[in-house]
């Protein structure tokens, strides 16, 4: 999220100097970035969750090739000419192409969030801590509602449109037809004691 919002060129005001910064700190290796981000538009499967990079760097390679070629498409689409030869060969699944990426995600992160992952990982065990606490003394709607640094102003992330989503499953009827399951607080639990 930090390489996405660093091409992204808007927000000059907040993230200016950070961005300027970055890009100087930056070495050679991670270029390939500014080759898979176009304007800022990073494909979804770069966007991972893991507890360190090697678990990140294999999340991302697991991610479906039918997925890594359409958000391929989706962030090139929008840019004029043919997308460098390594992201094609990316776009294949070709073993080189990866390596590249992941040596370009290892410099990028050395560079980048290495020198203050501590940092990151105390934030992050300060805000579970303090979610645990009030979902332990309060219950877990007022942990979820509870600020946790959110701008009640700004709409919280939802996932991309473009990505599967998982779907609730499909419950049997009598006579073998499927329905879906009940929603708390729907039409069909209501009409139930």
């Amino acid at each position: 999220m930090a390489l996405a919002k660093m091409m992204r060129p808007d927000d000059a005001l907040l993230y200016g100097r950070w961005r300027t910064r970055l890009l100087r700190a930056l070495p050679a290796a991670a270029k390939p970035f500014s080759d898979l981000v176009p304007a800022g538009r990073a494909p979804a499967f770069l966007d991972v969750f893991s507890n360190d990079l090697a678990e990140g760097l294999e999340t991302v390679r697991s991610f479906p090739t039918a997925l890594v070629r359409s958000e391929i498409e989706r962030v090139h689409a929008p840019v004029p000419g043919p997308p460098p030869r390594w992201i094609r060969a990316l776009h294949r699944g070709d073993d080189d192409a990866w390596q590249l990426l992941h040596r370009a995600q290892r410099a990028a992160f050395d560079a980048a969030l290495r020198p203050v992952w501590s940092r990151i990982e105390d934030l992050h065990q300060e805000e579970f801590t303090r979610y645990a606490l009030t979902a332990a003394e309060q219950g877990t709607a007022a942990a979820l509602t509870a600020g946790g640094g959110h701008d009640p102003g700004r709409p919280r992330a939802r996932p991309p449109p473009h990505l599967p989503r998982a779907r609730p499953p499909l419950r049997r009827r009598p006579g073998g037809r499927r329905r879906p399951p009940d929603v708390p607080g729907g039409p069909r639990s209501a009409a139930r004691p």
